[in-house]
């Protein structure tokens, strides 16, 4: 819920370019040039958050598919969340994981980020598909 615009576009950006490049088998500047430059072709940053929701979650002209999983994500972000809360000591130093627990607002965290994702994907398609 905190995570600045930037990180998320690269973190975005970095499955997406992942994604081509496993599927091209090719050098990895190939990906990375299509990715960011437009040549014969718009560069792929054109569609970034379309092929992220299509990627990871579904149909990007359909919002309401991206939460199928919900609780699975949710188990995910509570993982997380009891592994940064354990900090190094209490999980990297002692070696065990810390006992799973539910945060309170991991589902609000998933709403937003759906929610920002949305709006992303509405501002690109007015913003490139004319």
């Amino acid at each position: 819920m905190s995570a600045p615009d930037p990180d998320l576009l690269g973190d975005i950006d970095g499955f997406n370019i992942a994604s081509l490049w496993i599927g091209a088998g090719v050098d990895l500047s190939t990906p990375l040039v299509a990715y960011y430059l437009d040549g014969p072709e718009p560069g792929g940053y054109r569609q970034r958050f379309r092929t992220f929701v299509a990627n990871q979650f579904g149909d990007p002209d359909d919002p309401s598919s991206w939460r199928g999983n919900a609780a699975s994500r949710q188990q995910r972000i509570n993982r997380f969340d009891d592994l940064f809360a354990a900090g190094p000591a209490g999980s990297l130093l002692a070696m065990t994981p810390p006992p799973p627990r539910s945060w309170a607002f991991t589902s609000d965290a998933l709403d937003t980020f759906f929610g920002w994702l949305e709006e992303a994907v509405n501002m690109e398609r007015s913003r490139f598909d004319g």
